[in-house]
């Protein structure tokens, strides 16, 4: 990537930077917390947040999601 380490971290970690490329969410780099990701309601009319369980260790990043029942 055409980016130094800190920036691509900032842009995976950072709420307001994830929800530039992403979307909106309340992601925090803390193990165990349960966070969403919220996307604009589809064309009839739903919105299925996902929910994931973010993951830091230094330079490493995890996370799992779901958008069907958690």
């Amino acid at each position: 990537m055409a980016h130094p380490p800190e920036k691509i971290w900032r842009a995976l970690t950072q709420g307001a930077l994830i929800k530039e490329w992403l979307m909106d969410n309340d992601f925090q780099p803390v193990v165990g917390h349960k966070f969403n990701f919220r996307s604009a309601p589809n064309p009839i009319g739903t919105d299925h947040p996902l929910r994931g369980v973010g993951c830091r260790t230094n330079k490493k990043l995890s996370y799992t999601w779901s958008s069907l029942g958690w």
